[in-house]
């Protein structure tokens, strides 16, 4: 059974400009978010982040639980990456005090203009120094694979693991993008199941996001695979399209989860609906 404590909030989903609004949305839907510090680089982070001096002070008194913390940049570009790098550390530094060992983020776009060969070595330059630094906070950075990205699917993800050489080098699982890539979400999952510390709620079918449980992922054999393979992780509520009435998506995704996915005995192989 998935756990209501275990669903939560990507806070930037909720389209909220105040960030009190944001609290109060998920205070009374368990308080466990994947937060967005704001920063000084990127600009909708300012919009939708949440400054970390007011998200300490929710999480010291008890409204909040975090999940996550996201870091999300592009690492393919050495002219900026110097700076990226130390707000990134400025993340990873955050994290103690908020209680949580994950930070998001993405590898950077594969635009067919980009030199592919000189972009993944500056990625993985990047993403090692990243990692080490993590490593001694005891920090894990986890990829979320965008379907334009970089780094997307098994093969690439190994590479990288490979090339990198850190053990806390992980996933963010989000079965939505993995489809809308034109891959099957349960293949990648069986094969990097190990490496997941964190799973997006979201739902997708052929012609873009839908509502959860309204799309093609087969969330139940997700469950299966990850609740059957030890894991221990939180399931995390997203919304890409930003309007306003994102709150009121996130809202309906939520309480489809609560209804659908913790009403569910997961067993090997089968499932059992109470």
């Amino acid at each position: 059974m998935v756990l209501k404590e275990r669903i939560g909030f990507f806070l930037p989903s909720l389209g909220f400009t105040n960030p009190s609004d944001s609290i109060d949305f998920v205070k009374k839907r368990g308080g466990l978010v994947q937060a967005w510090t704001i920063s000084a680089i990127l600009a909708h982070e300012q919009k939708y982040g949440i400054p970390f001096d007011f998200l300490k002070k929710k999480f010291c008194s008890g409204r909040l639980k975090i999940s996550s913390l996201s870091g999300y940049m592009d690492w393919t570009d050495e002219n900026k990456n110097h700076q990226r790098k130390e707000e990134f550390k400025r993340i990873v530094n955050q994290c103690a005090e908020l209680k949580t060992d994950i930070i998001c983020t993405e590898t950077g776009r594969n635009f067919s203009e980009r030199n592919d060969e000189k972009a993944w070595f500056i990625l993985t330059k990047s993403i090692r120094e990243l990692c080490r630094f993590a490593e001694t906070k005891n920090v894990r950075i986890a990829i979320e694979m965008g379907r334009r990205d970089l780094v997307f699917g098994i093969a690439a993800f190994k590479k990288l693991q490979d090339t990198v050489g850190c053990n806390n080098l992980k996933i963010n699982f989000d079965p939505a993008n993995l489809f809308r890539g034109g891959l099957n979400p349960v293949d990648v999952l069986e094969e990097l199941k190990g490496d997941i510390v964190q799973v997006h709620l979201k739902d997708a079918d052929k012609n873009g996001m839908s509502p959860l449980t309204k799309g093609n992922v087969d969330f139940l054999r997700i469950f299966d695979i990850l609740e059957n393979n030890g894991y221990k992780g939180n399931y995390i509520i997203e919304q890409e399209y930003v309007d306003k009435r994102m709150h009121e998506r996130v809202n309906n995704d939520y309480e489809t989860a609560i209804q659908k996915f913790c009403n569910v005995k997961i067993f090997k192989r089968k499932h059992e609906f109470l």
